[in-house]
Formats: C-alpha cells, structure tokens, sequence
C-alpha cells in the first residue's frame, strides 16, 4: 500500500492532473485479478494526493456507484465491465433517474451475437 501511495504522490509531482485507481492486485495465470477491489485502499491512496482520483472496481450497477463514493475522498468512479455488461448504468447516472432502481440489481455475463 505504501509503495502505491509513494507511486501516486510521484506522478503528481510529475504533473499528473486526475488519477484513477484501480483497488485489484494482480492475479494468477489463471485469473488476472485476484478478488474485490479494495475500496479502502483506493480512498487511501485519494486521501495521499491533492489531485481529483476516480475509483475503479466493483462498479457493475448504479448502486455501486454510491458505496465506492461513499465517505470517500473521490471525486467519480470509472466503470469498464460494468458498462459492457449493461450501458443502461450510464443512463441511470442523472439524479431522480425513475429507472435507477432496475440498475440496482447485478449484471450478468454479455452475450455476444
């Protein structure tokens, strides 16, 4: 953690001006992530530097949007399987959104044709 929290303070000394960090270590041959993000560990790293942070994992519907905010020192969150697996999240970004509540459930695999 403290190697990736040097990292960050690095590239913001280099310039950087937003950050996204994803909260996965790397997996195996056969898995190329190991677990949940640890969302705990991206808040860290966001409370390290004066420059806006994203998080990004564990963000497959609308609902995990608002937990990976939540008490956080992000400014957004960054979804890539999430939306591939289901674009109407994007849809249901906008507050008051009246299908926000069908985003809340999880996503299934995609299917390709």
């Amino acid at each position: 953690m403290q190697a990736s929290m040097d990292f960050a303070r690095m590239l913001e000394g280099a310039g950087c001006s937003m950050l996204t960090v994803h909260g996965r270590t790397r997996g195996g041959d056969r898995h190329r992530r190991a677990g949940p993000a640890d969302i705990a560990a991206i808040n860290a790293i966001a409370a390290a530097v004066r420059i806006p942070v994203l998080s990004n994992g564990n963000v497959r519907c609308h609902a995990d949007v608002h937990r990976n905010l939540a008490g956080s020192h992000c400014v957004g969150v960054m979804s890539g399987e999430g939306v591939l697996h289901s674009p109407r999240m994007l849809s249901c970004a906008r507050s008051g959104c009246a299908r926000r509540r069908a985003c809340a459930g999880s996503v299934g695999r995609p299917r390709l044709t």
